[in-house]
């Protein structure tokens, strides 16, 4: 007969459901898009400050639009991807 101590430890909350529809829920995911759109909108002045970074303002807005779905994507997660 097995020992109380012997059977598998369970976790008393519950799993986070990314899925989730909840109104918190929906509310944290439009705010982390809003915050990632702001910080991305500053890499143009920011790449301004750079002398001779040689970027064409096509490129700049493909590395802002990157960067912002990067920030998106990595914002929910525990530990970003290295």
């Amino acid at each position: 007969m097995a020992k109380k101590d012997d059977e598998p430890k369970r976790s008393a909350g519950r799993k986070l459901d990314r899925t989730a529809t909840t109104p918190a829920f929906v509310a944290e995911r439009e705010w982390a898009r809003t915050l990632a759109r702001h910080v991305a909108n500053q890499l143009p002045e920011a790449a301004s400050k750079i002398p001779d970074l040689g970027l064409t303002p096509d490129q700049l807005e493909q590395l802002r639009r990157v960067f912002e779905n990067t920030l998106i994507i990595n914002m929910g997660r525990k530990n970003s991807p290295r």
